[in-house]
């Protein structure tokens, strides 16, 4: 399939961004306005959570996989910890697997 990243992209309108998620399967995304944005356009997401945690977003959905690397610091973009350096990519594979099931 094809992969799009818009990771940091500035020059990206809200409106593009979000016709660019239509078109996708899956969102991959931490807890950000993409993941607000794919539930939105009814999307299957794959989020990650690095210092916040998942218990306080809707985790019951059967079409979102949450990854959590359990990182024990829970302050965001901590500059002693990186909370966002320790995920296992099998998880995201397997996630992707689970969810093109459905």
């Amino acid at each position: 399939g094809h992969i799009q990243d818009f990771t940091a992209k500035e020059d990206v309108s809200y409106k593009n961004l979000c016709l660019h998620m239509e078109m996708c399967d899956i969102i991959i995304t931490p807890d950000t306005l993409h993941y607000h944005i794919a539930k939105g356009l009814n999307k299957k997401i794959i989020s990650y959570y690095g210092p916040t945690q998942p218990n306080d977003f809707e985790t019951s959905d059967k079409e979102v996989r949450i990854i959590n690397n359990n990182c024990d610091c829970f302050i965001p973009w901590n500059t002693e910890h990186d909370c966002w350096a320790n995920f296992n990519l099998d998880e995201f594979i397997k996630a992707i697997e689970d969810l093109r099931q459905i």
